[in-house]
């Protein structure tokens, strides 16, 4: 599947670059390719390559699934072309919101050995953790796929269910009695100096 969407995004980047630098000449990839040295100065062919280089696809793909023997995978696919195998740790984010999930998961020790609750409790913490991110809304879907069976589906109350279980005893807090200690210590120190 990686080479597939790999591929597909080759084209698309192709596409791309030919269509935002090389339209305003008139000529197509191919046609850059075979005779662009000829055509342009060096500077102007050298700026070009440049622009072409440099375009990428405004979008990531996050792909996940089994092999053959049953073993996971998942490979994170950038809008350069770029590609990032994390069957080790075993999961991954994208999107803005991307480092509020991944720290949770990490922080949770997530791993490939996890058994599926916890695991499912982890994506949903992850989740609700990254929704302090533009642009990640609170509206979750989950699915579980399990090699040789059909995606499983939640009920939307499931996820209510944690999410309320999460606000109440599990989501981050700060101990207000921490707050007078450090007020206090900070007051000291600059009553000191004066």
């Amino acid at each position: 599947m990686k080479s597939v969407f790999k591929a597909a995004i080759q084209r698309q980047l192709k596409q791309r670059a030919a269509d935002d630098v090389l339209a305003p000449f008139g000529i197509t990839m191919d046609e850059f390719l075979a005779k662009g040295r000829k055509q342009f100065t060096i500077s102007m062919f050298q700026s070009l390559c440049e622009r072409i280089i440099a375009t990428e696809l405004k979008c990531d793909f996050l792909l996940f699934g089994y092999d053959n023997d049953r073993n996971p995978h998942i490979v994170h696919l950038t809008g350069n072309g770029a590609d990032y195998v994390y069957d080790k740790p075993g999961f991954w984010a994208i999107g803005s919101g991307a480092y509020s999930a991944l720290s949770m998961l990490f922080f949770r020790q997530q791993n490939v050995l996890t058994e599926l609750p916890e695991t499912f409790y982890h994506a949903c913490e992850a989740k609700f953790m990254a929704e302090s991110a533009i642009g990640v809304g609170k509206a979750t879907f989950p699915y579980v796929l399990i090699p040789g069976q059909d995606p499983l589906r939640f009920d939307p109350g499931l996820i209510f269910q944690v999410r309320a279980a999460w606000e109440i005893k599990a989501k981050p807090k700060m101990p207000t009695e921490i707050l007078k200690v450090i007020a206090s210590t900070l007051h000291k120190n600059r009553t000191h100096r004066n």
